[in-house]
């Protein structure tokens, strides 16, 4: 079984089928909450070598991309349930999915994110357009 940090197949096919769930639910014009959070966080570590599987889905804190970050709910994957939080919010304004899940996205992201902690989401919005702007100019 794969460490849950591993760039293993089996985490890419689970945040690739979440990411699904996530553009279906957005489609569907779901609401966003608590649960559907918790659900995405089980999905990432199906099948996966957790420290303390216990922490798998329980959600500590409160939900927004920057409250996420910061406080850090879950006992593990944190800054890929943020990603797939940015990129849920992305595909229900219509827009693609842009936010890299794996590996952590570099292109400024990580002291972007950090600035955002702070309260300044200048350079986070600054990040995410370029990282838009990459997406939209991929080849299909």
């Amino acid at each position: 079984m794969p460490d849950w940090d591993e760039n293993s197949p089996e985490l890419r096919e689970n945040l690739k089928q979440v990411l699904r769930d996530i553009r279906d639910s957005a489609q569907q014009r779901k609401t966003l909450g608590v649960e559907a959070i918790r659900e995405w966080h089980r999905g990432i570590m199906k099948g996966l070598n957790v420290p303390n599987k216990k922490w798998i889905g329980k959600f500590r804190g409160e939900v927004g991309l920057k409250k996420e970050v910061r406080i850090h709910p879950f006992a593990n994957g944190n800054g890929r349930i943020a990603r797939l939080l940015a990129n849920a919010i992305a595909l229900r304004y219509g827009l693609p999915p842009f936010v890299q899940l794996r590996p952590r996205p570099n292109q400024g992201y990580p002291d972007a994110a950090e600035a955002s902690m702070l309260g300044d989401y200048k350079p986070l919005a600054i990040v995410f357009d370029k990282m838009l702007q990459a997406y939209l100019s991929k080849p299909n």
